[in-house]
């Protein structure tokens, strides 16, 4: 074989291995020092909930409530949440307030969160830091997770 043909055992593309494990290696190292510098700031937290939902105290459970009302079976809960936002927002009350005025979405919610679990519906509208689902569960089992595997 002369020393002029072409190296048929794909060498070429090994030349790049220890760039690729060098790179790699680096950005893990980067990625370490970032995430280990992460907290939470709880107290910005708080003040975004409170502030959350906009004009409307308590707006941010607007979500959950339609989410509730469309599995009750209501196909129009997005409007019927829309039209008790725009009331909390004119008269100044509170959304769990004006929701407590319209009985039908109100049974129907309340009649939802029941199945989930939730025995007083007024002390999951009344705190918004309740609405976080099954995410703390299951970030925990992730990390325990994979905890396991390093």
């Amino acid at each position: 074989i002369s020393e002029h043909q072409r190296d048929l055992t794909n060498s070429a593309s090994q030349r790049f291995i220890a760039d690729y494990v060098s790179g790699f290696t680096m950005a893990v190292a980067r990625m370490r020092s970032v995430v280990s510098g992460l907290q939470a700031d709880r107290e910005a937290m708080a003040k975004n909930l409170a502030g959350a939902g906009g004009k409307v105290k308590g707006g941010v459970l607007a979500e959950p409530a339609y989410i509730l009302l469309g599995e009750a079976g209501v196909n129009d809960g997005h409007e019927v949440i829309r039209k008790i936002t725009l009331e909390a927002e004119k008269t100044g009350k509170t959304f769990f307030e004006v929701l407590k005025t319209h009985t039908e979405a109100y049974t129907k919610i309340t009649a939802q969160l029941e199945k989930l679990g939730v025995e007083n519906p007024a002390t999951f509208f009344e705190d918004p830091a309740r609405y976080h689902g099954l995410a703390a569960e299951k970030s925990r089992r992730l990390a325990q997770k994979y905890a396991k595997l390093m």
